[in-house]
């Protein structure tokens, strides 16, 4: 079943075209099924979950309007914007992302284009990570978020390590730094880089 969800979300992430025949042949719909059938299995659960993220940010991406981005008029800056945060999102940093109450350690670092944000398995034989692009971003969270919320056992997320990232369709994900100084510095590098993605756009690749 692992393989079946990945297979659909390494489809979908292909390109905006292939995204729109997943979504339009149920394919959101039938690894949420297979997550129901198999809830007490944590490869599936998790491959799932990865997969839900990037399917439902290339639906975003497949559905927005071309022209949303074009309808507020911004006053350009004049320095790069990123210019505190861009060697740190570059580099990224390994974070424990949570899912169920269940951490995972995580490199999450932007892409080399500065237009998804990448989380990759930090164990060697993983072969994808997650991706969402920032158009399919719609806000960056501090504190604890739905993937933090233990069911009954285990270990519990620290709030003051925690941010979340919001999907446009509310999907989550939730993670946590080593300190929390480190989680406020994440959460300004993000939101610094999603506003320069939707209104400062020139500057995202350092020329």
């Amino acid at each position: 079943m692992v393989k079946c969800i990945e297979t659909l979300d390494h489809i979908s992430m292909a390109d905006e075209e292939y995204a729109t025949i997943i979504f339009e042949a149920k394919g959101i719909e039938y690894v949420e099924e297979i997550m129901k059938m198999y809830n007490d299995n944590e490869e599936v659960m998790q491959a799932g979950q990865s997969a839900l993220v990037s399917m439902n940010a290339m639906q975003s991406l497949a559905t927005a309007a071309p022209a949303e981005e074009d309808l507020d008029v911004v006053a350009e800056l004049t320095t790069d914007p990123l210019k505190d945060w861009r060697s740190m999102l570059n580099g990224g940093a390994v974070l424990q992302e949570w899912f169920k109450g269940k951490p995972q350690s995580r490199h999450v670092l932007i892409a080399d284009d500065m237009l998804s944000i990448i989380l990759k398995d930090t164990n060697k034989k993983a072969k994808k990570g997650l991706m969402m692009p920032l158009k399919s971003v719609k806000s960056i969270e501090k504190g604890l978020g739905k993937g933090h919320k233990k069911k009954m056992l285990g270990k519990k997320a620290d709030e003051k390590c925690a941010f979340n990232i919001i999907g446009m369709h509310d999907e989550v994900i939730s993670l946590c730094t080593n300190a929390g100084g480190d989680a406020k510095r994440w959460v300004a590098a993000l939101e610094t880089l999603i506003d320069t993605f939707k209104n400062h756009r020139k500057w995202l690749v350092k020329k």
